[in-house]
């Protein structure tokens, strides 16, 4: 996933992943903090880690329902991040 930081200061934003059989349980998902930096943002997560869910429930990767990428930064600020593309491969 290549990310672009619009942004004059780093921000803290999470990644999660679903799957149709999420239980819209907080621990039913993959979930990843990242630390943005202003510019770009390459990251590369391992398919065997977005596989296991925060509680150890393997996610069905042949069935992933939503990615989301949320900001986490307190107090909140607002700014830009540009996806160039999320791409499934192994690891």
């Amino acid at each position: 996933m290549d990310l672009f930081l619009d942004s004059a200061e780093p921000v803290d934003v999470v990644l999660f992943v679903t799957d149709r059989r999420y239980a819209e349980d907080h621990d039913d998902l993959f979930r990843r903090g990242i630390r943005l930096r202003p510019g770009p943002n390459p990251q590369r997560i391992p398919m065997t880690a977005v596989g296991v869910g925060y509680r150890g429930r393997k996610l069905d990767l042949t069935a992933i329902d939503q990615v989301a990428l949320l900001g986490a930064t307190w107090p909140p600020v607002p700014f830009t991040v540009y996806l160039a593309g999320i791409r499934l491969a192994g690891d």
